[in-house]
């Protein structure tokens, strides 16, 4: 084998794009550059007053081998076709589910994901198989296999794959069919593969030259120690602001892992450039600034909208991913009908079951209040062409079906869309050419794993729509290579980051990755590599600082060895001003008035109450929460579950005993029943609970889940009766006995669950817990469980006693207050009368407080917030932050 050269130097940028526009190529280590690099050509044409160009050759590396290998395709019949990134990760994933050892590895496709990028190592530094099989360990000798299986694959269907495309193209190109020059930028080194394709490029007549990058002036930087990692972000995006308001358009903030910090990045970037962005019915203007990191397809709305749709069956919909497509704006009539479908979702949230057919959804769109013709209409188009889905079709057939099927339910919409979601159509597009390209592999997928693939695909896919040119660019410090600015700021180079820890290939041999100086293979090249990219951001702009954090939680961060010799200063020098957010504006603006109203609306004589009991105990717990959720009606959303939630299963005790006490009537009939009859009765109890339950849920409950609630069922409420066996002789008088009750002119319908009539013709107020039943719940001037006092106060014959009967197991009994004589057993003696008149007193003041509107965001206690769903209409925690700011307790 020839000996491969690497390519020679070829001066400075602003020469090589010169160069690109004489003929020659202009190839790059990464996309980003390739763009950054064109718009740089474009300009230079326009500041030369020309109109019309020819479009320059300036091309990623890996896109241009592939267009180099389809001319050849296109000059000579039997050329083998190049694979696409999927197809080839379908045949990687076919490969190892076709292995023994797939039965041990956690998921086929991450391993598959692995494997590829290791054989894609294996090439690039041209590694011998032998020399690995020496080393090999079990998870090598995997891979190895691997290696045979997708080879001969690809034999077979005469496939070329990316890892090898390089070599194919060197072993064949010939005079004539590159351009004359070719020029490589950004890259921080050359494979052993590579410098094989350059010397192949050289043999067939063309020149190919490396550009640098044109050196900053020496002693350019400064070095900054910032609080912690999410701080030093926060200072760059203040200076990067500062020099856009000076008028400064070329500025570079470099942060090495922004692939996983992308979203705090541009939250903190966001706040600080754009902070009124945040405003409601704020217009979307042109940002101030890039970020090189692309998001996942997936995370695009419209996109998310599409799969959703496409996971839709006709028999069963978890309600929780229906939920969110039917308040998907990317469907048909979504703007017309937006509120209607969100009074679907809670409708069909509180049928009370997690999984919902298309037709069910269907009859709730005809009734009144959740009326949504249009999306009838949707849904019976999609059921149509659902019919004609068959069950096992090819990629190629999925994807026309999916585009039908969007089709149908009007996807992505009929309003205007924003220029990221024109955009992501098209992503969305090049996904189902991508998915129908797998026909080329053969085979045939059903639904439901079609579209898991086609999931995956777009949670793999990084998509960053096109945007107009920014003065600041956020980048990866690959993403930087070969990039020139005015001003850097480059973060992370603390001792813990920088250099980066090691993390070998796990297929390869550690001894093979370290002989052959491997990327990631050892500390030392680790250590190699930041020093050549540190040097080589530290000469890519004449203005440069460089951060870092000095904690990380509890631990203490220094400045990285490779960044000590550079001159340290402080964040002040740098007098950076300190863009205060817009909460902070509004705090301290020096003519705002603070004004709290903590009133709403009096209660109107024809205004319609809501709650009954509850109104009490949420008027104790936050009187915002009691306005919110009955006179504004913000109740949350319900999340029905497989099983049986919390409140089903209470329920089903309430209903349970409601038949039963019905059957018996009263404690003599108890008393004389044989263990026998108590069995039937309990059996007939939990029968008829099951049933109104099934009538509730539109369906019966899983037969499983059903065995394990009746045997509990059946355990809770024998041991309650043998409890009930042991009182004072009584009636089942009213059983959960509704009526209208008034406190201090409020008007509110109650149900309770029992009234017991004693002998002496005394009643007992009985209310069932499943939860915490304490008598303290009642105490106070907000009471946390106010129903038996309401109860108690409102009751027209004369109380023995009010009672709390708990139903949770291991704590069964009674929790009561009785005068005398005791009526329940355990009961806490009082004067009964007097303990309802401090009762009414309670009560009259919440009932009057509630009529007024009185609705402070006032917690009863800190707890109250913790399950409150409410938090982000009254803004508790946004009004504690902004109190703590005014005091001073805010940094």
């Amino acid at each position: 084998m020839p000996v491969a050269h690497g390519p020679e130097s070829y001066s400075f940028l602003d020469d090589a794009l010169e160069a690109v526009r004489g003929g020659a190529a202009l190839i790059t280590a990464n996309r980003r550059l390739s763009r950054t690099l064109r718009e740089r050509y474009n300009a230079a044409r326009i500041a030369a007053g020309e109109r019309v160009w020819e479009a320059p050759q300036i091309v990623p590396i890996g896109p241009w081998l592939s267009t180099l290998w389809e001319q050849r395709v296109y000059r000579t019949a039997g050329v083998p076709l190049v694979l696409t990134e999927e197809q080839e990760q379908s045949i990687w994933e076919a490969v190892v589910r076709a292995t023994p050892e797939s039965e041990s590895v956690l998921s086929v496709s991450a391993t598959a994901t692995a494997a590829a990028s290791s054989w894609g190592l294996m090439h690039a530094w041209r590694l011998d198989r032998r020399e690995i099989q020496i080393a090999a360990s079990e998870d090598t000798r995997a891979f190895l296999s691997w290696c045979e299986a997708f080879e001969a694959r690809c034999g077979a269907g005469n496939w070329v794959d990316s890892a090898r495309l390089s070599d194919c193209l060197a072993s064949a190109l010939r005079d004539g069919e590159l351009p004359a020059r070719i020029l490589l930028a950004g890259f921080d080194e050359i494979t052993p593969q590579q410098l094989v394709f350059v010397d192949a490029c050289r043999n067939a007549g063309t020149s190919v030259a490396m550009v640098e990058a044109a050196q900053a002036a020496p002693g350019g930087a400064r070095r900054v120690a910032c609080l912690d990692r999410r701080h030093e972000v926060a200072v760059a995006a203040r200076w990067a602001r500062s020099l856009v308001e000076l008028g400064e358009s070329s500025i570079a903030v470099v942060v090495p892992d922004l692939e996983a910090r992308r979203r705090e990045v541009e939250r903190t970037f966001s706040d600080i450039l754009h902070p009124a962005a945040i405003l409601p019915g704020s217009k979307p203007r042109r940002r101030a600034f890039n970020l090189s990191a692309g998001r996942a397809l997936v995370e695009y709305p419209l996109i998310r909208a599409a799969l959703l749709a496409l996971r839709l069956q006709p028999a069963a919909n978890p309600i929780g991913p229906l939920g969110a497509f039917l308040r998907s704006a990317y469907i048909r009539g979504a703007s017309s009908e937006r509120s209607l479908r969100a009074a679907l979702d809670a409708a069909l949230r509180r049928l009370g079951v997690a999984q919902v057919s298309i037709a069910t959804v269907a009859e709730n769109a005809r009734r009144p209040g959740p009326e949504c013709p249009s999306l009838r209409r949707s849904l019976a188009e999609w059921s149509r062409v659902r019919e004609s889905v068959p069950e096992y079709e090819s990629p190629g057939g999925w994807a026309r079906d999916f585009s039908r099927l969007l089709d149908a339910l009007g996807w992505p919409g009929d309003g205007p869309l924003s220029s990221d979601d024109f955009q992501a159509t098209g992503a969305w597009s090049g996904l189902l050419t991508e998915l129908a390209r797998l026909d080329a592999l053969g085979g045939e997928l059903s639904y439901s794993a079609a579209v898991s693939r086609l999931e995956r695909m777009a949670s793999e896919a990084m998509f960053q729509p096109e945007s107009a040119p920014a003065p600041i660019q956020v980048l990866g410090a690959l993403e930087a290579a070969g990039a020139r600015f005015d001003h850097l700021w480059i973060t992370g180079m603390d001792d813990e980051s920088w250099p980066a820890a090691a993390h070998p290939d796990p297929f390869l041999p550690a001894a093979v990755q370290k002989a052959h100086n491997i990327p990631h293979s050892s500390p030392q090249r680790e250590l190699e590599f930041a020093r050549r990219r540190t040097a080589a951001l530290l000469a890519a702009a004449p203005s440069i600082i460089v951060s870092h954090a000095t904690r990380d939680g509890d631990r203490e961060l220094g400045p990285s060895p490779l960044i000590r010799d550079i001159d340290a200063g402080s964040l002040e020098s740098l007098s950076l001003p300190s863009y205060a957010s817009l909460v902070e504006v509004a705090l301290f603006a020096p003519d705002l008035t603070n004004f709290e109203d903590q009133n709403g609306p009096a209660l109107t004589e024809n205004e319609q109450l809501r709650g009954g009991s509850k109104l009490f105990k949420l008027q104790a717990e936050c009187p915002f929460r009691a306005f919110a959720e009955l006179r504004l009606g913000a109740a949350p959303l319900e999340t029905p579950e497989d099983g049986l939630g919390y409140r089903e299963r209470g329920n089903l005790v309430h209903a349970a005993l409601e038949h039963i006490w019905r059957r018996l009537g009263n404690q003599a009939e108890l008393l004389a029943a044989s263990p026998a009859e108590v069995t039937g009765i309990i059996g007939d109890g939990i029968t008829h609970a099951f049933a109104d339950l099934a009538t509730k849920r539109g369906a019966p409950l899983l037969p499983r889940f059903a065995e394990l609630e009746l045997r509990r069922l059946e355990s809770l409420l024998r041991e309650w009766l043998e409890i009930e066996k042991q009182r004072p002789p009584f009636e089942a008088f009213e059983i959960e006995f509704k009526q209208e009750v008034e406190i201090n002119g409020l008007i509110a319908r109650v149900r309770i669950d029992r009234i017991d009539r004693l002998a002496d013709g005394r009643d007992v107020v009985i209310d069932y817990k499943t939860g915490e039943a304490k008598l303290a719940s009642w105490e106070g001037d907000r009471p946390s469980e106010p129903q038996v006092p309401l109860y108690a106060v409102t009751h027209e014959g004369t109380l023995a006693a009010a009672a709390l009967a708990s139903l949770k197991t291991g704590q069964l009994g009674f929790r009561a207050v009785s005068a005398d004589p005791p009526a329940l057993p355990g009961a806490k003696p009082v004067d009964m009368d007097e303990q309802k008149a401090g009762w009414r007193a309670v009560l009259d003041r919440l009932a009057a407080a509630f009529k007024e509107g009185y609705a402070p965001v006032d917690p009863k206690k800190p707890q109250v917030c913790e399950n409150c769903p409410l938090a982000s209409l009254c803004r508790i925690h946004e009004a504690r932050l902004g109190t703590s700011a005014l005091s001073g307790e805010v940094d």
